[in-house]
């Protein structure tokens, strides 16, 4: 039995066709890479050395809601600029823990994606403002601090991390 050339030519395109489907179905199982967000939020309390949650309006000398404000200073291709990752000009969003109950903001702390951190300010009435800053020199997360420094004192790690992948908290006393 003969089969004419041009089966085998149909044959043949078929199989190439086969090919590319299987190959291109392949390449849309993998998923496709994510750049490195331009932030991270980190849970941030404020207490005083007796225990008393700062962050709480009805604790005596308690912060603002409407004094606290977040800007970080970024360098964008040697371009210095002020970003304002979280809040507004009502000031920032004050959420309740439920385990401890005692009240924290999400400070948003900038990654080095694309950019260069210098500082994050931390407004928390009109005549406080604290600094922020972090290195980057973590091999496993190279986009994300390893360090943070609060009034260049250091009060995260990124080695703390949990394995469930939520960042570890910070705890201010003043």
């Amino acid at each position: 039995m003969r089969y004419h050339p041009a089966s085998q030519f149909i044959g043949c395109i078929t199989l190439i066709m086969v090919g590319w489907i299987l190959l291109l179905s392949s390449c849309a199982n993998r998923p496709i890479p994510q750049p490195p967000p331009a932030y991270i939020l980190i849970s941030i309390f404020y207490k005083t050395s007796g225990g008393v949650d700062l962050l709480n309006p009805s604790s005596q000398n308690s912060f603002k809601k409407k004094d606290l404000n977040v800007i970080s200073k970024i360098n964008i291709n040697g371009e210095v600029k002020e970003m304002q990752f979280n809040g507004n000009e009502n000031g920032i969003d004050i959420g309740v823990d439920g385990t401890t109950s005692f009240n924290y903001f999400e400070l948003a702390v900038p990654t080095n994606a694309g950019v260069t951190p210098i500082a994050t300010y931390i407004r928390l009435s009109p005549s406080i403002t604290d600094t922020v800053t972090y290195s980057f020199s973590s091999p496993k997360y190279p986009y994300f601090p390893d360090k943070i420094y609060y009034n260049k004192s250091l009060v995260w790690e990124i080695i703390n991390t949990k394995p469930n992948g939520f960042w570890p908290s910070i705890t201010i006393i003043k």
